[in-house]
């Protein structure tokens, strides 16, 4: 008989025990998909009408080829290269607090092609969408001032870019990539780091 009671009380302990596992599993995969929420929204911030749009976006259709944006008022001017080698420039004919007219006539493409002003960064109306991935133009983030923040672990606050970067070494030479001297707009520098940007210990 004590058997018999000693195999139903280890049946019993494996099915509890079994039961808790499950439930911390679960727990661990709801705190998972929260933070990676909380982690996606924390990356999208909310765009000002009428806020100064200069930047560096990723074009989908051409990877790896950042698009600079410097604005100038009610126009401005887009350079990037479609290959690597070839840089091409067209102007911003038209720019209003929610949209944007572009020229892309001297590469080939739309004379007036328009685009709607996203919290992303651009949609245009050929149904492409340009996402930022510098930071904005309000922060004033020169090449200078990013390589400086790359030395203080401040990746965060230097634009999608530098999403995975965790060195200085390779964050200064993505500065030259994103940051270029002349289309960035000189707005000053921005502070040391947000709370969170630098090491516990250097």
């Amino acid at each position: 008989m004590a058997p018999m009671r000693l195999l139903i009380t280890v049946a019993l302990f494996g099915t509890v025990a079994g039961l808790e596992l499950e439930d911390n599993v679960n727990k661990i995969r709801r705190l998972s998909l929260l933070q990676r929420k909380d982690k996606k929204k924390a990356r999208t911030a909310h765009r000002v009408r009428g806020e100064d749009i200069s930047g560096a976006y990723a074009d989908p259709k051409h990877e790896g080829h950042l698009r600079h944006l410097l604005a100038n008022g009610k126009t401005g001017t887009i350079k990037s290269t479609d290959d690597g080698t070839t840089k091409w420039e067209v102007p911003i004919t038209e720019l209003t607090a929610d949209s944007i007219v572009a020229d892309f006539s001297g590469k080939g493409g739309p004379k007036a092609l328009s685009g709607k002003l996203t919290d992303e960064g651009i949609q245009w109306e050929d149904g492409n969408t340009w996402t930022l991935m510098s930071a904005k133009a309000s922060k004033g983030v020169t090449v200078h001032t990013c390589k400086t923040m790359c030395q203080r672990w401040g990746m965060k606050a230097l634009g999608r870019a530098f999403d995975g970067i965790k060195m200085p070494q390779p964050c200064v030479a993505k500065c030259e990539e994103v940051y270029p001297e002349d289309m960035t707009p000189a707005a000053g520098s921005i502070p040391a780091g947000e709370e969170g940007d630098s090491p516990n210990t250097l």
